[in-house]
């Protein structure tokens, strides 16, 4: 059983980052910085805020998340809500005063994200 959040990374060579508002991800380092700092952001959500960056321009339903970030195992939609909720507020801490940036993911309404952040 391969650990969550490898596969995606995999897909992705060093050197890669996504740039989105203040923020950088570099996928394989599994880092998300906010102005060259680090945020921190568990396994999980950062699975969903990778996949959301993977998809950039697209809708991506909670069916779709669940699938790409519990692909072993069967979980309950709110495992997803939790992580969301996670991954929200860990942007918000980060840089409170640009909660509805352009280039943030949206991440809701409940049912639908979206993310706007093109890869760099």
């Amino acid at each position: 059983m391969k650990p969550h959040g490898v596969s995606a990374a995999s897909e992705h060579r060093p050197g890669d980052r996504f740039l989105f508002g203040p923020f950088e991800f570099r996928p394989v380092e599994r880092l998300l910085l906010h102005q060259s700092v680090p945020v921190v952001l568990g396994s999980r959500a950062m699975d969903i805020l990778l996949c959301l960056l993977d998809r950039h321009g697209d809708v991506v339903s909670p069916a779709e998340l669940l699938a790409s970030v519990w692909s072993e195992i069967s979980v309950e939609p709110a495992a997803l809500r939790v992580q969301i909720s996670a991954l929200r507020k860990a942007l918000a801490n980060a840089d409170p005063g640009t909660r509805q940036q352009q280039g943030r993911p949206r991440l809701g309404p409940p049912g639908r994200h979206q993310s706007r952040a093109p890869p760099t």
